[in-house]
């Protein structure tokens, strides 16, 4: 009897998953947008972040320092780590300033497209059967004949 019911309640809950998973949890639908919105001040402050920890790690934690700087006092190792930091900083604001335009390339493919899109409207718009004409039809007997709509 146990088997039984556990089998049922097997069958049941593999149904019930199935409709969850086919019916409740999809994707949502596409939504269009200009650029990643609010994901692009994510991925800054964690570049920052990166900077600044990856600084840190190197100048307190490597020993590679020592082998340009043997004589190196921890308060040097303090400064050391804000000037690379800075650096990069800067490094990655130049970055930012000079990366802010949309590549030639892109521009001139994105206005390639929009003129092909239009030639293939244009063209579409000339196959288009005009009110006045007779349009070509197909009777139930497989025979062609030319008629009005």
């Amino acid at each position: 009897m146990t088997a039984a019911l556990a089998l049922i309640n097997n069958i049941i809950e593999i149904r019930t998953d199935a409709i969850k998973v086919l019916c409740g949890v999809q994707r949502p639908e596409y939504k269009c947008a200009a650029d990643i919105g609010q994901w692009q001040n994510i991925l800054d402050i964690l570049t920052t972040c990166s900077i600044i920890t990856n600084c840190a790690l190197v100048s307190f934690t490597s020993h590679g320092l020592y082998f340009y700087f043997p004589h190196m006092t921890s308060v040097e190792k303090v400064w050391i780590a804000i000037i690379c930091e800075h650096v990069l900083l800067l490094f990655k604001f130049i970055l930012d300033s000079i990366m802010t335009e949309t590549p030639k390339e892109a521009k001139e493919a994105y206005t390639r497209r929009v003129f092909l899109r239009e030639q293939v409207k244009q063209v579409c718009a000339l196959l288009q059967p005009e009110e006045a004409e007779k349009y070509f039809y197909i009777d139930d007997d497989g025979e062609a004949y030319y008629g009005e709509d």
